[in-house]
């Protein structure tokens, strides 16, 4: 189950940051408020001039978020923490792609477009999460478990408490 979360959350969350490189470059080239706050210097080089960089941006986010904010290693976190996490790789990863375009002077990308796609990615890698989560609880319904019995109580039998109900999603508990 473990090696299935983090498969699905590696690729939707890569396809969510490339989802949102493509509506930030719509947004920056052919959305008209955007257009008459911040115009043009030239002409739209097209999709085509900008896709090749989501060969590097991808897999260089996916990072970010895996090894910055542990968001592949921590399958426990709450709804709040994972939220905070995200945030925190989505600016890293942003900031970490400015940098890049900014000192390969090479690349004469639409810095605007970049700064667009961070709120994107942050906001379609928390979706992404959410389904990974949805369908790992439902998936966990399916598995087997084993009887345990719990001596004691206090703050620490608590916590095994909810961490077993977080993992097994109805399961029976008798105290």
């Amino acid at each position: 189950r473990h090696a299935l979360r983090v498969g699905l959350q590696l690729s939707l969350d890569a396809g969510a940051v490339a989802v949102s490189y493509r509506l930030a470059y719509e947004l920056r080239f052919h959305a008209a408020p955007l257009l008459s706050a911040f115009p043009l210097r030239g002409i739209d080089p097209g999709w085509g001039y900008f896709h090749p960089v989501l060969y590097t941006v991808v897999p260089l986010w996916v990072f970010v978020f895996g090894v910055s904010s542990g968001l592949y290693t921590r399958p426990w976190v709450g709804a709040a923490d994972r939220i905070v996490l995200i945030l925190r790789g989505a600016v890293l990863g942003g900031m970490a792609t400015l940098t890049v375009i900014y000192i390969y002077d090479r690349l004469l990308y639409s810095r605007l477009m970049f700064a667009l796609a961070v709120p994107i990615v942050a906001t379609l890698v928390a979706l992404s999460e959410g389904l990974v989560r949805r369908l790992d609880r439902w998936i966990a319904r399916f598995e087997a478990t084993s009887p345990m019995l719990l001596i004691g109580g206090g703050r620490v039998a608590e916590v095994v408490h909810a961490n077993v109900l977080e993992r097994h999603p109805g399961l029976a508990i008798f105290e």
